[in-house]
């Protein structure tokens, strides 16, 4: 239920030009979630909404939306908890948004050697250890 509310609202806001919006729903009290999780299921929502695959369109849409400022409203004691799943929704977003690029590529475009080089990518921008199996070593795992 509350992420049908979630992203009913997104889908109101986002349908208009409003540039800044405070977000209230996350002191909303949901059974059994503390509001941290609220946060972050509101980031996934407005995410989701949001995405659009554009790499393969010869003339991709490079217009922006509106919004450009989100205030989340919590209450001060959960403020802490609220800005890491603030960073935490961010970054599952991202890698989402990856994880579906991937799956929308075509397949001679999105070859083993494409992953792995997505892959070696992903590793050195956040400090990651990536181990890139060739042939052999792959038919070895059986």
């Amino acid at each position: 239920v509350y992420g049908d509310a979630v992203r009913a609202a997104w889908r109101a806001i986002l349908g208009t030009k409003i540039t800044q919006v405070t977000f209230t729903l996350a002191q909303a009290p949901v059974k059994e979630r503390s509001s941290d999780w609220a946060v972050r299921a509101a980031i996934l929502a407005l995410r989701e909404l949001t995405y659009r695959f554009t790499q393969m369109k010869s003339k991709p849409d490079n217009s922006t939306r509106a919004l450009k400022r989100i205030v989340f409203s919590v209450d001060a004691a959960d403020e802490k908890l609220a800005k890491v799943a603030l960073k935490q929704g961010v970054a599952l977003s991202n890698g989402m948004d990856l994880t579906k690029d991937l799956g929308n590529l075509p397949g001679n475009v999105c070859t083993p050697t494409y992953l792995a080089t997505t892959a070696k990518k992903l590793a050195k921008d956040w400090k990651l250890k990536v181990e890139v199996l060739g042939q052999k070593q792959l038919e070895a795992l059986k």
